[in-house]
């Protein structure tokens, strides 16, 4: 997992909601809701308490990153 994606399942561990997130990490609310609908499909959770669970379970550490590609998410 990305360090963005760790700090999202943080966040969300402490019960954070996608404004809380957005105004914590610098970034819009939908752009949070789209990272999260990404972390969703990697991981197969089908929603946050699936991945606090995944999360709390150990279950997320050995998810690796996906590989980056120059101009993919650039704006």
């Amino acid at each position: 997992m990305s360090e963005l994606e760790m700090q999202l399942v943080e966040l969300i561990t402490e019960g954070r909601s996608n404004r809380q997130i957005a105004a914590r990490i610098t970034m819009s609310e939908k752009t949070v809701e789209n990272h999260l609908t990404r972390l969703f499909g990697k991981t197969g959770c089908r929603n946050r308490r699936e991945l606090v669970v995944a999360h709390l379970a150990g279950r997320l550490t050995g998810l690796a990153p996906e590989p980056w590609e120059p101009g993919v998410g650039a704006r």
